[in-house]
């Protein structure tokens, strides 16, 4: 399809090729983007970090030099996460480990350094002692529930773990049949006295009060000398954009409590962003390492699917799911990234590169080629003529002017630029929602949601009510019971003729892709809009998709520059880019991503370590 269109408007397109040359003047001219700052947060008792107070390598240096004691940045860190309970101002975290374990951790810590032989760098032996960190509550910690952003899940029965007794709505083996579908095997019969299914998908993890092992990324970075703090709140089972669908509250943004900090990984970077940890870790199917970094001025490294383990994380979307890494620069990112890098052939989708890919040392071309979307630079010169790009930040023209601020950023260090049609990327991104991938989300999940189905009446999200799902992740679910093979076939192939026709081509015309990470932000109000009808205790599926319409379209709207990145196997890096005035006068962060093709993740790293560089030698 993609083929004939090109043929049909390649002569239109010629015609037009000395107004195409004048198109560059959008990114030769300067662009008038007065520096704000950063306006901090609300939180009482609450500050942002800064790199000097908690980045990595700052932390290192200051361990090395005996000038910051670990034990008084832990207390320091407790202090402050414990205002914020007693405040109940931002459900950041699910859980965590308690103040006195993480200071028996520090003393274990200073004893392995003190073990050391003389002479020998204890950074080299543990490259992560003292770094605080948290993980996504979609992660197994051996010990530590792990909730998935949804308050009933770890009590939900399965052959490990049958019902709990008394727990107000709980199915039962008689109307359930244990039935946790992480569990099932359509391969494998169930055992006739239980009605279990006995092997698990791919070593799925198994829903239960808590979790009996611990991911590998968590364990290399224990190995390392990190200190867990906690887990973080996340939209419930990793579905969604926007930090709101959790059943312990929705994750505000830590500078502005109107607004959403952005999902599905939205308590991972409220946590660094507010300095309780210096990385934390999240997932990304659709966006959710990214979208909140770019809404809280973080980093958020999302690498080639693959390169991190993602065993003993619960699934999204198995097959092209990522674990991500939240930090207050691109150095850290990378940093973490050495450090936790590992093939696991417990992980079917895990690579080999993942042995084998060293970052450390590499550098950016001094000269590259990065894509633009012809729709953001001359959407009436579109290929498709397509506005809908420009329509999503209409009402953000600061987002639009960082953007162009951060395409002349690259010109600077090297960069040219080179306008692409972005319409088929983005029909491959309709795919992870609207095609046949969205049932695998099913596989792990989809009983526990439809046994939970939310009633008509407001939506509280308050895990001491009976209102656990969200209607929106409800729906989703409901609806992704009813793909078919068919589908998922049909989809693999628009995909394929999708990438060879367009996609592989377009990665031939430039080296990396500059994109927003976001169309805009919205608030809390817009995205929770009709959450609070009251429709009576039997609301119609017709009923709960109007009351979640709201909700269902700004979801999109954000994943709009997000979806495609693992359906086509890409690596990205969501990075700062500045701040914008919306709405009349509220400062928020704004950000762009640089994509690079597959296992491109060390020239994409290193090119936004300079990006990063030149953005700071900006604002100073």
């Amino acid at each position: 399809m993609y083929v004939v269109l090109a043929a049909v408007f390649s002569a239109f397109i010629l015609m037009l090729s000395s107004m195409l040359s004048g198109l560059q003047t959008y990114a030769t001219a300067t662009v008038d983007t007065p520096a704000i700052d950063d306006p901090g947060t609300y939180m009482d008792g609450q500050r942002i970090a800064t790199y000097e107070e908690m980045g990595i390598q700052s932390l290192l240096q200051k361990y090395k030099n005996n000038t910051l004691d670990p034990a008084e940045l832990i207390n320091d860190i407790y202090d402050r996460i414990e205002l914020n309970d007693d405040t109940d101002q931002n459900p950041i975290l699910i859980s965590r480990v308690s103040r006195d374990a993480a200071l028996e951790r520090v003393a274990e810590l200073k004893e392995l350094r003190n073990n050391l032989s003389p002479g020998i760098d204890f950074t080299n032996q543990y490259p992560l002692w003292g770094i605080p960190f948290v993980v996504k509550d979609i992660v197994d910690v051996e010990g530590m529930a792990t909730t998935v952003g949804s308050a009933n899940w770890t009590n939900f029965p399965n052959c490990d773990y049958p019902p709990v007794s008394g727990l107000p709505g709980a199915p039962t083996p008689e109307t359930l049949e244990f039935k946790d579908p992480s569990l099932l095997r359509f391969d494998v019969a169930p055992e006739p006295e239980t009605d279990c299914h006995p092997e698990p998908i791919a070593n799925a993890p198994t829903a239960g009060p808590f979790a009996n092992s611990t991911a590998l990324i968590v364990q290399l970075a224990l190995d390392k000398g990190a200190i867990l703090i906690g887990k973080a709140n996340l939209d419930q089972f990793a579905t969604g954009l926007v930090g709101t669908r959790s059943s312990y509250g929705p994750v505000r943004n830590v500078r502005n409590d109107d607004y959403i900090t952005g999902g599905s990984s939205s308590g991972s970077a409220a946590a660094v962003a507010l300095g309780w940890a210096s990385f934390s870790y999240g997932t990304d199917t659709a966006g959710s390492g990214r979208v909140p970094a770019g809404f809280n001025d973080l980093v958020g490294y999302k690498p080639t699917p693959g390169l991190l383990s993602t065993h003993l994380t619960f699934p999204a979307v198995r097959s092209v799911d990522a674990n991500t890494i939240f930090s207050l620069n691109v150095s850290d990112a990378r940093y973490v990234a050495e450090q936790i890098k590992q093939y696991d052939d417990t992980d079917p989708y895990s690579r080999p590169e993942a042995d084998t890919l060293e970052c450390t040392g590499k550098e950016a071309p001094a000269r590259f080629k990065f894509g633009v979307p012809r729709e953001l630079a001359e959407p009436n010169l579109s290929l498709y003529m397509d506005n809908r790009l420009n329509d999503l930040w209409a009402n953000d023209t600061g987002a639009r002017e960082q953007y162009f601020a951060a395409v002349e950023r690259l010109q600077r260090i090297g960069g040219e630029p080179v306008l692409f049609d972005y319409k088929p990327w983005e029909d491959v991104a309709r795919l992870l929602y609207g095609g046949a991938s969205v049932a695998q989300r099913f596989l792990t999940y989809g009983n526990y949601v439809l046994d939970n189905r939310p009633t008509g009446e407001p939506i509280t999200m308050n895990p001491d009510t009976d209102q656990l799902i969200d209607p929106t992740t409800y729906l989703i679910f409901k609806n992704a019971f009813y793909n078919k093979a068919t589908r998922a076939y049909a989809d693999e192939w628009q995909i394929n003729l999708i990438k060879q026709q367009v996609i592989s081509k377009d990665w031939q015309r430039f080296d990396f892709m500059l994109l927003p990470t976001t169309p805009t932000i919205y608030t809390l109000d817009e995205v929770r809009a009709g959450y609070e009808q009251d429709l009576g205790p039997n609301a119609t599926d017709a009923q709960l998709t109007e009351k979640a319409a709201a909700n269902t379209q700004l979801n999109s709207n954000l994943g709009t520059y997000t979806n495609f990145a693992n359906l086509l196997q890409t690596t990205a890096v969501a990075i700062p880019a500045g701040f914008r005035s919306i709405n009349d006068g509220d400062i928020l962060p704004f950000g762009v991503q640089l994509f690079g093709d597959t296992l491109n993740d060390c020239e994409v790293l290193a090119l936004a370590e300079r990006y990063e560089a030149e953005l700071a030698r900006e604002q100073d």
